[in-house]
C-alpha cells in the first residue's frame, strides 16, 4: 500500500478501501498512523456479504438454502427438465452469478419464489410424472420440496430477512 501511495503522491490519496480480513484491517490501521490524513475503510460489498453469510447460518435458514441449492442442482443437471422449467419460467435462469457469494444464495431463493407457480406446475405435469426422473431418489425429493408449504414458507423468511442487505448491496 505504501508504495502505491508515495506513487500517487500522499497529498492525492484520502482513503484506502480494502477486504475485511485480519491482515487488510492491520495494513489500514498502520497505513492510518503512519499517514494521519489518509482513511482506512472496510468494502462495505464484503461487509454486507459477511452478514449474509451470518444470516444464511442462521439455523432456521440452513435447511431452506440447502433445499434451494439440492433444486437447482437438480434441475441444471438434466437438460430435458431445465428445458421445461425455462418454458415454464419464461426462459427465466433461477440460479444468476453475482459478485458475493452469500448474496446469491438468497438472490436464488428470491428466483425460486417468484417462480414458484411454474415450478409447482412443471413438478405436477404429465410430463414430470412420466418421466424417469420422477421415480429416482433425487427427483422425488425435489418435488417433495417444491411442493411442501413449510419449504416456501422458510423462502420467504429468508427473503425478508435478507432483503434490506441485497438492496444495500446493490
Amino acid at each position: 500500500f505504501e508504495k502505491r501511495i508515495e506513487d500517487v503522491g500522499v497529498e492525492n490519496v484520502v482513503q484506502i478501501v480494502t477486504d475485511n480480513g485480519t491482515n487488510f484491517k492491520a495494513a489500514g490501521r498502520l497505513i492510518m498512523e503512519r499517514y494521519p490524513k489518509i482513511f482506512w475503510t472496510p468494502c462495505a460489498a464484503h461487509c454486507l456479504d459477511l452478514m449474509l453469510e451470518d444470516i444464511a447460518n442462521i439455523k432456521e435458514f440452513r435447511k431452506p438454502i440447502n433445499q434451494a441449492k439440492q433444486v437447482t442442482t437438480f434441475i441444471y443437471r438434466h437438460g430435458r427438465l431445465l428445458d421445461a422449467m425455462r418454458e415454464k419460467t419464461g426462459e427465466r435462469d433461477l440460479v444468476r452469478p453475482v459478485a458475493t457469494r452469500f448474496a446469491s444464495a438468497f438472490l436464488t431463493l428470491q428466483s425460486l419464489y417468484k417462480h414458484k407457480g411454474a415450478l409447482r406446475l412443471l413438478f405436477v405435469s404429465e410430463d414430470w410424472s412420466r418421466s424417469k426422473l420422477a421415480f429416482t431418489e433425487a427427483g422425488k425429493k425435489t418435488c417433495d420440496v417444491l411442493l411442501s408449504i413449510q419449504f416456501w414458507h422458510a423462502v420467504e423468511d429468508c427473503i425478508r430477512a435478507s432483503q434490506p442487505l441485497l438492496v444495500a448491496l446493490r
